[in-house]
């Protein structure tokens, strides 16, 4: 097999990756963080959403890599 066909870059991969991933990845970490939410009170939410962004973001990124090549 021709060794360019085997080793190409997608300009965009980052992005497709993250767009493959990503709601995956929300859904999970929102279903463990369900039942808390559901028993909290307003300031907790907000607490507790906080952490749910970071979880997400820091899975995205081991995920998809801001500085690898794709």
């Amino acid at each position: 097999m021709d060794e360019r066909a085997t080793h190409r870059f997608v300009a965009d991969g980052r992005e497709r990756a993250l767009a493959a991933n990503g709601p995956g990845i929300e859904r999970g970490v929102r279903a463990r963080y369900a039942g808390e939410l559901s028993r909290a009170g307003l300031l907790e939410r907000w607490r507790i959403e906080g952490r749910i962004r970071r979880e997400i973001q820091e899975e995205l990124t081991r995920v998809a890599p801001p500085g690898a090549l794709y």
